[in-house]
């Protein structure tokens, strides 16, 4: 439940600021704001090893690749969808994740996992149907 209320926030916080900044602002908005929880425990937990150039390296090329580039396209793309069809393209990204890991890695889902994965899309593709018939019946007057 904390997770579902977690991507409610971002989706409608992300949409709102969206159109308010640019979508290179609001990611790096939100980069930062997650950096002032993430290093402090980073700091906690690894120290001054952080502070190592091969550490930088390597963190700033995942910062990027992880963050940067996957947060800038979803902006992009809740700037010019709903926000019902963002949150159905964002609920699927277990399920690519999970091809991409079996594909790449030949990494392969419990059946406990692969349930999961399939109540998430099934509760997507729900979510979608259900608000294209709501959509189509004509407002009562």
């Amino acid at each position: 439940m904390a997770a579902a209320l977690a991507w409610a926030l971002y989706i409608v916080t992300g949409k709102r600021a969206s159109e308010v900044l640019p979508e290179s602002q609001v990611v790096c908005l939100g980069i930062c704001v997650a950096a002032l929880i993430a290093v402090p425990v980073g700091f906690v937990t690894a120290g001054t090893r952080l502070a190592e150039p091969a550490t930088l390296a390597t963190g700033a090329v995942v910062a990027v690749l992880a963050s940067a580039i996957p947060f800038s396209l979803e902006m992009i793309a809740l700037k010019r969808l709903p926000r019902h069809v963002f949150g159905v393209v964002v609920s699927l990204e277990p399920a690519i994740g999970a091809f991409a890991a079996l594909a790449i890695l030949g990494e392969r889902l419990a059946l406990i996992q692969c349930l999961a994965i399939g109540a998430l899309i099934a509760a997507s593709a729900g979510i979608s149907l259900n608000h294209s018939v709501e959509s189509s019946v004509p407002p009562q007057v």
